[in-house]
């Protein structure tokens, strides 16, 4: 909504509903929920590709993309990037492979793909950050 000659817009907001989510747990390996989102549009095939925290039994970084992320069903959930517990991953897409993902809490890591889809754990790039799942004794 305009707020007149000045070209500036308030934001209007609704109720969240059912019908609004685009985006939330759908399985067990979700089933305690779903956060920290990070999106990442690959300009060369028109896909956004999101990592985000899936919680289970334990935290764990997981995949999802779509060509639309406004729509629910669209949505392709790819799983897990990989084994293990993990979380908060931010994706590097480059124009040619490779492609970076910088990830974890306490520890990051970087990791590569060709591919976007297909990830393994890459080498440990810095260590002893503030958020650690299991703290160090001297913590």
């Amino acid at each position: 909504m305009h707020d007149g000659d000045n070209g500036t817009t308030t934001p209007t907001f609704a109720a969240i509903t059912n019908a609004s989510v685009v985006f939330g747990p759908h399985d067990a390996t979700d089933a305690k929920g779903t956060e920290d989102p990070r999106v990442a549009y690959d300009s060369n095939t028109g896909v956004y590709y999101m990592m985000y925290t899936c919680w289970g039994d334990q935290a764990q970084l997981c995949l999802a993309s779509t060509r639309d992320p406004t729509r629910p069903d669209g949505w392709t959930r790819h799983g897990l990037a990989f084994p293990g517990e993990h979380k908060s991953g931010a994706l590097l897409i480059r124009e040619q492979p490779p492609h970076y993902l910088i990830s974890g809490a306490g520890s990051i890591y970087i990791s590569k793909s060709d591919n976007l889809l297909n990830w393994t754990l890459g080498d440990l790039f810095i260590n002893g950050t503030l958020w650690y799942a299991n703290p160090p004794p001297h913590m």
